[in-house]
């Protein structure tokens, strides 16, 4: 039995009723447990339970926190350990299931949580481990009996904490970007010195990134290593790109082609993004769109003979909220683009198939380092 797809927020858990006062409550682990089985309840087959198996909690299985037993309509069972987390990022995951192999003996383990990023649920799926949380995120992978579900719930925490740090802004933009054009390991004041900002700033943003798992601190505070791909993605998700631009949709009524031209003769100061800069390094199909980050919408676009458009646009005009997206452009070409990891950031944080042209650019990128680093 399969089943997938997207869900909203379970009508049985409002965030209200969840987490009053949204992130400043904790539910006990049995209580964040009881409530998982009820959204994962809402998302089996007809005919199919699921419930805790209280008996198999007395027995001396270790530090179980629960055991949950799906049943199918024929009565065949499959159990599941079931491990809570109040918390639980991709850096946690990693622990959990080093954690799990230690003590689930090869059983299947059910991972439980109010919320779970996509890169906790993408480090829980690779390990084997099943999740579900509060939100609707629901994978469960069972051979006996055979039922395969996956649901993906809220994109966004819905219960952040108060105090915590974000990628958003100018600062921690440069901090990413240095992060990426790095060569491990990586002091704390030599990041700070090269993005601008404070070590204070750099030590408090890589102690999130760190618990995202895209670094890796030594004993010693440095920065070890980097996973490029955790790393943008969370910056694409703190910082989507219609958060980070204004942007007026235009039409280049000559085509994309005769619209480069115009780019390598122009002075003045721009970065494209989007489907053609990263069709310059992993092409996945013909840029039907070029998005450009400028200074000025309207000076720009009668400099290189653009015309507004509400419809059939092939053309977007980005207004920064700050420089960054102009600093260390590459050119190809004669055309100039935004640096790699900023192109990344836009894709992933766009629409129809932007994220699929990031997948192609981080591999291009990690097989090619020495490359786009210089």
């Amino acid at each position: 039995m399969t089943y997938s797809g997207d869900t909203s927020l379970p009508q049985s858990f409002p965030a209200a009723k969840v987490f009053p006062g949204a992130g400043n409550a904790v539910l006990s682990e049995n209580t964040i447990l009881n409530k998982a089985v009820d959204a994962l309840r809402e998302r089996l087959p007809m005919g199919w339970t699921a419930e805790l198996a209280e008996s198999e909690l007395r027995e001396p299985n270790g530090n179980l926190d629960g055991v949950v037993r799906v049943t199918a309509p024929d009565g065949r069972a499959g159990a599941l350990i079931a491990e809570v987390k109040q918390r639980l990022d991709p850096r946690r995951a990693l622990d959990l299931a080093a954690q799990v192999k230690l003590l689930a003996n090869g059983r299947p383990t059910l991972a439980v949580a109010p919320w779970m990023s996509r890169s906790t649920r993408e480090v829980l799926g690779g390990e084997g481990i099943n999740l579900v949380d509060l939100t609707g995120s629901v994978r469960l992978v069972l051979s006996e009996p055979g039922l395969f579900i996956e649901t993906i719930g809220a994109d966004r925490d819905p219960w952040p904490e108060a105090s915590r740090v974000t990628l958003r802004g100018s600062k921690a933009a440069r901090v990413v970007r240095a992060l990426c054009a790095g060569r491990p390991p990586l002091g704390v004041r030599e990041i700070a010195a090269e993005a601008c900002t404070t070590p204070g700033y750099v030590s408090k943003l890589l102690g999130v990134l760190n618990e995202q798992a895209a670094v890796r601190r030594t004993e010693t505070g440095q920065v070890g290593g980097v996973d490029l791909r955790r790393l943008l993605e969370r910056w694409a998700d703190d910082a989507p790109l219609d958060a980070r631009a204004a942007t007026s949709t235009w039409i280049a009524p000559r085509g994309l082609t005769a619209l480069q031209e115009k780019l390598r003769k122009t002075e003045a100061r721009y970065a494209v993004t989007g489907s053609l800069a990263a069709s310059r390094r992993a092409p996945v199909a013909a840029p039907r769109i070029v998005s450009i980050y400028v200074d000025d919408p309207e000076t720009f676009a009668q400099d290189i003979d653009l015309r507004p458009a509400d419809a059939g646009a092939n053309v977007l005009l980005l207004v920064p909220d700050d420089e960054d997206p102009f600093d260390d452009p590459w050119v190809d070409q004669g055309v100039r683009f935004a640096a790699l990891p900023q192109v990344v950031a836009d894709l992933l944080s766009g629409p129809g198939r932007g994220p699929a042209e990031a997948e192609a650019l981080l591999t291009w990128m990690s097989e090619n380092a020495e490359v786009w680093r210089g």
